[in-house]
């Protein structure tokens, strides 16, 4: 199986893609990165708030700073970029400088990690999150289905205050009713959203995970949102 064809990419056009929530972002990105790159894609990998920063096999080229005006890469190659980094993180806060990239039409595919979660499953934006670029043809909103079950509080939940606010302050434990919340609310997962929707319900990697999955998809499917249930690391989707 395949992600980029479970999401339906389409290979002829140009896909902006935008990936927020938590439980799977990056992980998501490097698979899709490299399904692509095999597909002789060329492919921009960038962040308009922060990314882990990549092994040197997940790459071909990478930027910080600015991307030469002259780069013109490969067909199958894989570039990151970012405004700057640190020994943990590649970051950008302006996203102009991606929707400059964007702009040069080099690159086949751009993935975006648009959102921070701080390695938590879940979590509710703030008022500046996420950051879309103006170009994005597609969200894909990410909840790690471990989450289901857990205490809303600030060891499970990014922004947990935010988060009860936006499913109901009588809510204690996360549910599939707390997901599809957070889901359709207009200041949740898909806030700022362009392009199509995807939901990714991550991390399924048991029956009881794969049937809240089936839960949720089933409570959303009127919504007009793609519902992808999966677990990424094993390359399992149902």
């Amino acid at each position: 199986m395949k992600l980029y064809k479970e999401l339906n990419i389409d290979l002829n056009k140009k896909n902006i893609i935008s990936v927020v929530g938590g439980g799977g972002k990056t992980t998501s990105i490097k698979v899709l990165s490299k399904e692509l790159k095999d597909e002789g894609k060329r492919v921009l990998v960038a962040t308009s708030t922060g990314i882990a920063i990549p092994k040197r096999d997940d790459y071909d080229n990478l930027f910080i700073g600015l991307l030469p005006n002259d780069f013109d890469p490969m067909k199958g190659s894989i570039t990151y970029y970012a405004e700057r980094t640190d020994d943990i993180k590649l970051k950008t806060q302006n996203i102009s400088l991606i929707d400059e990239i964007i702009e040069r039409k080099v690159f086949d595919v751009i993935l975006i990690e648009a959102d921070g979660s701080k390695g938590l499953p879940i979590k509710a934006p703030a008022t500046h999150e996420p950051v879309i670029s103006k170009y994005t043809t597609m969200t894909i909103g990410v909840v790690g289905l471990d989450s289901i079950g857990t205490i809303i509080d600030d060891k499970n939940v990014h922004r947990s205050e935010l988060f009860r606010k936006l499913v109901g302050e009588e809510v204690k434990v996360i549910d599939s009713a707390a997901i599809f919340k957070l889901v359709q609310d207009e200041n949740g997962l898909f806030k700022n959203s362009k392009g199509k929707r995807v939901l990714l319900l991550n991390k399924a990697d048991n029956e009881f995970k794969i049937q809240q999955g089936r839960n949720i998809r089933e409570s959303l499917k009127k919504s007009g949102t793609k519902i992808l249930i999966a677990d990424i690391r094993t390359n399992t989707y149902f």
